[in-house]
């Protein structure tokens, strides 16, 4: 779609969470971030995602909760839509 270079990183082989974490946040439009859950159905239980599907992720950010800690603030969207009925 972008005619871009891709890599795919499996969460549970991240090396530096810290690392992917920077440059989420620091991207300034440079690259183009999306995310998909692996499987069938939805994954409610664990982070409410409807797996099999691709995800666009918007912005990220962190921000300070009232108690004073930083927490880590993903936008993403569901690009879904229905094929039109016969």
């Amino acid at each position: 779609m972008t005619g871009g270079v891709t890599s795919t990183i499996a969460s549970n082989r991240v090396l530096s969470k810290e690392k992917l974490w920077k440059e989420l946040v620091n991207s300034d439009g440079e690259f183009v971030f999306a995310l998909s859950a692996m499987g069938t159905g939805w994954d409610r239980k664990k982070s409410g995602l409807a797996l099999g599907h691709a995800y666009s992720i918007l912005s990220s950010r962190e921000e300070v909760d009232e108690d004073g800690n930083k927490v880590r603030l993903v936008q993403i969207r569901l690009d879904f839509s229905f094929p039109n009925p016969v």
